[in-house]
C-alpha cells in the first residue's frame, strides 16, 4: 500500500476545503473567547457554542470593517472564509467582518438591501445636475441641529438663494417617516435642488438614513438631492442614491451656490466674449467691402491692361523656365559626352600604354644586350657589329662589350691569314 506523507494529506484537504464554494463566504454566530490582539493588528480567538470551539483570525487590513471593539465572552457574528493553516493542520476561519451579534444582525440586512437597490441599477443610474443658477433651495433637517446653521451661514456669505425648510426628525425610530412626510411636502414646491442633512453620530443615529422607504420615496424626486449627512468617515445608503454628496453641511451649501465674484468673472467673461465678436464681426464686414471693390476694379481698363500684363509676365518667366532648362539639358548631355570621349581616350591611351610595355618586353627579351648578363660578348669595329671573323684582318682594332664594361683590343692574327 503506498503510503501519504503529512504534508501531502494536509494539502489535499486544504485544496478541497479552499473549492468549496459553501466554505468561502459562511457567516458563523459564536462567543469569543482566547481573544488576542497583537500589536501587528492582527486578532486571534476562538470562537465557541455549547458543543464546539473553532479558532479565527483576522489579518489587520479587515480590521476596519469591524464596528465595534471585543472581548471573551462577546456574542458575535463572523464572515469570512473556511481554509486550513498547514503549519500545524488546523482548519479556521478567516474573518472579513466582525460584529456583536445585535448589529451583525442589522449589518447583514444593510447589505442584502445595498445588493438589492444594485442589482435594481439605483446606484448605476444616470445622476441629475444643477442647473447653472440655483434660485430655490429645499432643506430637510432638524431644526434643533447644528446642521441648517452650518447650512445657512455658509450660503448667505457666497450668494442669498431662496431656501425652503422642511423640519424633519433626522433620528430614532420615528425619522424614517418623518422623513418620507418631508420629502412629499418638498415634492410640492417648485425647486431647483433639495439638500438632506444632518451632523455627523453613531451608526445607530444614522440609520434613518438606510431605510428603503424613506429610500425609494428619494428617488422619486424630479430634481437633483443633495446628501450631507454626517462627516467624511460616515456612509449611508442616501449617500449611494444622491445625485450629489457632501461630506458636510457647509460643502452642501457651497455645492448648491457660486460666489458672487464668481458670477461678476462670468460677466467680465461674456463682456470680453462680445467684444471679440464685435471686432471679428467689424473686421469680416470690412472685408467684404474690401473685396466688393477689388471687384469693381476688376472691370476697369487699367485692371485688364493689368491683368494682360501679368499674363505675358507669367508667359515670360514660364518660357525663360523652358529655356533655361533646354540649355540645361544641352549642357548635361554635352558634359556625358565629353564625360565618355575621356574615358573612351584614356581607355585608347591605357591600351597604347600596355602594347608599348609588352613590345618593351619582347624586345627586351630579344634585345643583345641581355645575351651579356648570360656571359656573351659584342664586338665592335668602327660601330659596326661583327658577325663573322672574314670582316676582320690583322690589326684591324675592335671593341669587345662585356657585361660589366668594354675592352679595345687589336687583331694579330687571323684564321684566314695563316
Amino acid at each position: 500500500m503506498e503510503y501519504l506523507t503529512v504534508s501531502q494529506i494536509t494539502y489535499a484537504l486544504k485544496g478541497y476545503i479552499d473549492n468549496n464554494p459553501y466554505l468561502k463566504d459562511v457567516l458563523i454566530l459564536g462567543e469569543i473567547s482566547n481573544f488576542k490582539d497583537y500589536s501587528s493588528g492582527h486578532l486571534y480567538f476562538s470562537l465557541k457554542d455549547e458543543n464546539s470551539s473553532l479558532k479565527c483570525v483576522q489579518f489587520s487590513f479587515y480590521r476596519k470593517n469591524n464596528i465595534s471593539s471585543f472581548k471573551n465572552g462577546d456574542l458575535v457574528l463572523a464572515r469570512g472564509s473556511i481554509s486550513i493553516y498547514e503549519a500545524n493542520g488546523t482548519y479556521q476561519l478567516y474573518v472579513k467582518t466582525l460584529s456583536l451579534f445585535g448589529e451583525g444582525e442589522y449589518l447583514l440586512k444593510l447589505q442584502k438591501l445595498k445588493e438589492k437597490l444594485a442589482s435594481e441599477g439605483v446606484f448605476s443610474r444616470e445622476k441629475k445636475t444643477l442647473p447653472y443658477l440655483v434660485k430655490k433651495v429645499g432643506v430637510i433637517t432638524s431644526l434643533e441641529s447644528a446642521a441648517i446653521h452650518d447650512f445657512l451661514t455658509s450660503l448667505y456669505k457666497r450668494m442669498p438663494l431662496t431656501v425652503y425648510i422642511f423640519p424633519s426628525l433626522v433620528q430614532g425610530d420615528e425619522a424614517p417617516n418623518s422623513l418620507i412626510k418631508a420629502v412629499d411636502e418638498a415634492i410640492k414646491y417648485d425647486l431647483d435642488c433639495l439638500v438632506i442633512t444632518r451632523g455627523g453620530g453613531s451608526k445607530e443615529d444614522l440609520r434613518c438614513f438606510n431605510d428603503e422607504m424613506f429610500l425609494r420615496k428619494c428617488l422619486e424626486l424630479k430634481i437633483p438631492l443633495i446628501s450631507a449627512v454626517g462627516h467624511e468617515i460616515d456612509t449611508t445608503l442616501l449617500d449611494y442614491i444622491s445625485d450629489i454628496q457632501a461630506i458636510t453641511p457647509t460643502q452642501a451649501a457651497e455645492k448648491v451656490s457660486n460666489p458672487l465674484d464668481y458670477f461678476k468673472d462670468e460677466l467680465n467673461n461674456l463682456d470680453a466674449l462680445l467684444n471679440r465678436d464685435f471686432i471679428l464681426y467689424i473686421e469680416k464686414q470690412t472685408e467684404r467691402l474690401f473685396n466688393y471693390e477689388r471687384l469693381i476694379e476688376s472691370f476697369s481698363l487699367k485692371e485688364k491692361l493689368n491683368s494682360y500684363l501679368l499674363f505675358i509676365l507669367k508667359d515670360q518667366e514660364r518660357l525663360n523656365i523652358y529655356i533655361n532648362r533646354y540649355l540645361n539639358d544641352i549642357i548635361f548631355d554635352l558634359n556625358l559626352k565629353k564625360e565618355k570621349l575621356d574615358k573612351a581616350f584614356l581607355n585608347r591611351l591605357n591600351n597604347a600604354y600596355d602594347e608599348l610595355k609588352s613590345k618593351e618586353s619582347i624586345f627586351n627579351s630579344l634585345s643583345p644586350f641581355k645575351a651579356l648578363e648570360r656571359g656573351y660578348s659584342l664586338i665592335y669595329k668602327e660601330n659596326n657589329v661583327i658577325t663573322s671573323k672574314s670582316q676582320l684582318k690583322k690589326g684591324d682594332i675592335i671593341t669587345i662589350n662585356l657585361k660589366d664594361g668594354s675592352l679595345k683590343a687589336v687583331i694579330k692574327e687571323n684564321e684566314e691569314d695563316l
